[in-house]
């Protein structure tokens, strides 16, 4: 009977593969079975998608294209392997384009373009930029002049998301508007969910609180459909949102309950890429230890396969190395992290990297070429994203502040993080501490009440002096800071 055939989609391919080897041991033609077992195989390799069962999906696709001899079936179950293969936590070029070539022998150019945007999606994981927009830009192309379809809803909506993240949110934003109506006339709710993420995302970095919602919807209809890659993205990015509002609390809720939707559904991916999201939370928090130990997981990882969290992992490296005073290490490590931030043109990699090898080349004594990363960041980059959460201290022990007004003078929102920017340029480093402290970032805290300290012992002003030093001698001790230990212990020595 066929009425019932999804619920045992499993054990029928099952039984066909216990006949294929039973007939080739016995050498029995298996001709007459390779149609039907193809069927068999093919169809619960979807049952097992629907599942998330990811491992199975790829055992059964792959079994029905060794058997399969129509080419109209064969893209779409190189495609179903290679999402699959994502999802368990890998990535596999090989069927994606063997997916997109099919789909464009056949003249389907919405779903070539699908295959074509899931390359953009893994070579953007692997940290290859270049290669990442080059195979977006191509998606789109196929798909401008077609009709609405789910497949151009979702090349437009993750473009969209590429470019937003790219630092184009103009492009990004028309993107996603075209892509919206589509996904919602054609009742796709996981679809209109990942689009409403982009959209939201836009919004609060144009200083637009409200985008918020949009994310929170996002995640809602991301569980409501179980869409797994969904889940994972909004409260990410959500988590994002947190870090860039300076509401880190919220943030590591966030995590953590995009960690329990991956480990609910064995998402291997999303698993591997909260790693370097926890990462970057110890990081803003100033918990070195923890930062550095997930740093060096992902090096190592990324040893075996590429990942975009190689090169943040590095930069926390070069901080970490420069504070403890291996200066020599931060600057090799910092210099290597550069080269790969130029090469994949990510604003939210280069700008940190830029203005981390400023820091390690003063630390190194090389004054004029920390100035010159200094002036790249200020001139190519929006410093009032989140992940400059570091550049205002930085510009003061540069001494150059003031400069970060002037970068900032058209900010469209104003958070903590402006705030205390803000305060350190003014020269107002006890009011900055403060507001870092309220933030939770004790690096940046401790940082600034140590430039505090050595502007109040110049001035003769010895106790509000050691009332800076010592938390700020207590975060670095902590952390082993030796480079900012020496500086502080200095100080307490002139207030004395």
């Amino acid at each position: 009977s066929s009425e019932r055939s999804e619920d045992r989609a499993e054990m029928l391919a099952h039984h066909y593969r216990e006949a294929l080897s039973l007939a080739g041991s016995a050498g029995v033609d298996v001709e007459a079975l390779r149609r039907p077992a193809s069927i068999a195989f093919a169809e619960a390799a979807e049952r097992a998608w629907a599942l998330n069962s990811w491992k199975a999906a790829i055992e059964f696709a792959k079994a029905a294209v060794e058997l399969v001899d129509d080419d109209a079936k064969r893209p779409e179950l190189h495609l179903l392997i290679s999402r699959a293969t994502f999802l368990a936590g890998g990535d596999d070029l090989e069927n994606t384009v063997a997916a997109r070539d099919g789909f464009q022998a056949l003249g389907e150019l919405d779903r070539a373009a699908e295959a074509e945007m899931l390359l953009s999606e893994l070579y953007w994981l692997r940290g290859v930029g270049e290669a990442s927009n080059d195979h977006g830009r191509r998606a789109v192309e196929l798909v401008e002049g077609l009709p609405p379809s789910r497949s151009k809803a979702f090349v437009l909506a993750q473009r969209a998301r590429h470019q937003q993240i790219a630092g184009f949110p103009d492009e990004a934003m028309a993107l996603a508007q075209e892509a919206l109506p589509m996904a919602e006339q054609l009742r796709l709710d996981a679809l209109t969910g990942h689009v409403l993420n982009t959209i939201g995302m836009n919004r609060v970095h144009r200083g637009d609180e409200g985008g918020l919602a949009d994310l929170e919807r996002s995640a809602e209809l991301a569980e409501a459909t179980n869409s797994v890659d969904d889940i994972h993205r909004a409260y990410n990015n959500l988590a994002n949102m947190g870090w860039h509002l300076a509401r880190l609390d919220a943030a590591d809720d966030y995590l953590e309950r995009a960690r329990q939707v991956d480990e609910r559904y064995g998402n291997a991916n999303g698993l591997l890429w909260l790693e370097g999201e926890s990462m970057l939370g110890h990081d803003i928090r100033g918990n070195w230890d923890e930062a550095l130990a997930l740093a060096e997981r992902i090096i190592e990882l990324a040893a075996t396969r590429p990942h975009y969290h190689l090169g943040p992992a590095r930069v926390v490296r070069a901080r970490v190395f420069a504070g403890r005073g291996d200066t020599a290490a931060a600057v090799a490590e910092s210099e290597q992290v550069l080269t790969m931030a130029r090469s994949v043109k990510d604003p939210q990699f280069l700008g940190p990297a830029l203005a981390m090898h400023a820091r390690v080349l003063a630390a190194a004594g090389d004054r004029a070429a920390a100035d010159q990363m200094i002036d790249e960041v200020l001139r190519d980059h929006d410093v009032e994203q989140g992940w400059f959460f570091d550049l205002p201290v930085l510009l003061a022990e540069l001494g150059r502040e003031a400069e970060f007004l002037t970068a900032t003078e058209n900010a469209v929102t104003s958070t903590p993080w402006l705030e205390a920017g803000r305060a350190v340029a003014t020269g107002d480093l006890t009011g900055a501490a403060a507001i870092y402290g309220e933030i939770g970032a004790r690096e940046q805290e401790a940082k600034a009440r140590l430039l505090a300290a050595a502007e109040l012992v110049r001035e003769g002003r010895r106790a509000e002096a050691d009332a800076q030093l010592t938390p700020a001698l207590d975060y670095f001790r902590s952390v082993r800071a030796t480079a900012y230990i020496g500086r502080g212990e200095a100080l307490l020595a002139e207030s004395a």
